[in-house]
């Protein structure tokens, strides 16, 4: 059984903890207002690419400001083998193949085919990921 005064203390953390999370959504929005401020300001507009920009010698507060506009690329892996024969082998060097683990397919195995599992983890490195706390609110039932 936990004592009156432990409950207590995590009713304390976790409004501690939620007025936290709500000051840090305020000044991520703050931040995302003052980063769009800045690309407005200066006139970036490249699609992909950076530009830098310096804060002249005279200002309060002199600084590089870097602005970069990334640019991910996914494949279709499926259509590959479709057009794969037509294209020079020198340019299918720009496409690799990339292997990964299908969770829920890997548990099933280590389950099912222990021996095969074995051979598998064998290629697997595990790192844990960040531990999170999730509050949910319960309404009274009273």
């Amino acid at each position: 059984m936990v004592s009156t005064e432990v409950k207590e203390q995590l009713a304390e953390l976790t409004i501690e903890l939620e007025q936290a999370r709500k000051d840090e959504a305020g000044a991520k929005k703050r931040r995302v207002d003052c980063e769009r401020a800045i690309i407005d300001f200066v006139g970036f507009c490249k699609s992909e690419g950076q530009q830098s920009y310096t804060v002249p010698d005279d200002a309060p507060w002199r600084c590089k400001v870097v602005i970069k506009q990334p640019v991910s690329s996914r494949f279709n892996s499926d259509d590959w083998p479709l057009i794969r024969g037509g294209i020079h082998p020198d340019a299918q060097l720009a496409v690799r193949a990339k292997y990964e683990i299908d969770t829920k397919v890997a548990r099933e195995v280590q389950k099912d085919m222990p021996k095969d599992w074995f051979q598998i983890a064998k290629l697997l490195t595990r790192t844990p990921g960040k531990i999170s706390v999730v509050i949910q609110e319960i309404e009274n039932a009273r």
